[in-house]
């Protein structure tokens, strides 16, 4: 639900990118149905879906050019302003703003030009312009550490659009954060710590 941080947890290799894969479309279940709102994926436009959704995976793709323009990728029309507040929230802003030339720094081929944390900052600010219903975290915490990670999650979950935020992860750590966690093991999704659903 809006505001709410659930957690999936489970070791490497226990299908927790295979799940990511199947709540934002990429593939398809073998069996089974997936249902959004209690409609069935099969009835959904796709694409619609999709737009209510924020993901940052592990791998973030960025290309050749400069900050502002990897980050209006899919928001051409974004304002500086709509950009730099979810940079804040990001916690991105002040890096940026410390770069030679800012916004208008170029990145390099990849965002070879950054650090992996720099990346992950920006694709997390990338997701946010979007404002998404529902942002997904894939393993986060391979490029930021704990106090970051929950520097984030507070700013977030007291953001006046504040979405629903699902961290796919291996580590601990981000138990501590979530209102719910679930543990993914032999392909099963079983309940680990219930917290509350407002």
């Amino acid at each position: 639900r809006k505001g709410t941080l659930t957690s999936i947890v489970g070791p490497n290799g226990a299908g927790k990118t295979t799940l990511l894969s199947l709540l934002v479309g990429f593939c398809r279940p073998q069996t089974g149905t997936l249902f959004a709102s209690g409609v069935a994926y099969d009835e959904l436009e796709m694409t619609a879906l999709r737009k209510d959704i924020g993901v940052v995976m592990q791998q973030q793709s960025f290309f050749a050019g400069t900050v502002l323009d990897n980050l209006r990728f899919g928001h051409p029309d974004a304002s500086l302003a709509a950009v730099r507040n979810a940079a804040r929230l990001a916690l991105a802003d002040n890096f940026v703003s410390a770069l030679a030339q800012g916004y208008a720094t170029e990145i390099g081929e990849g965002g070879a030009l950054l650090s992996g944390g720099e990346r992950q900052r920006l694709a997390i600010t990338r997701a946010l312009l979007g404002e998404p219903k529902l942002l997904i975290l894939d393993e986060p915490t391979n490029h930021l550490d704990a106090d970051a990670i929950a520097r984030l999650m507070a700013g977030l979950l007291q953001a006046p659009s504040r979405p629903a935020i699902l961290i796919i992860s291996h580590d601990p750590g981000v138990v501590e954060l979530a209102d719910r966690v679930y543990r993914l093991e032999e392909g099963r999704l079983q309940l680990a710590s219930p917290g509350p659903i407002n």
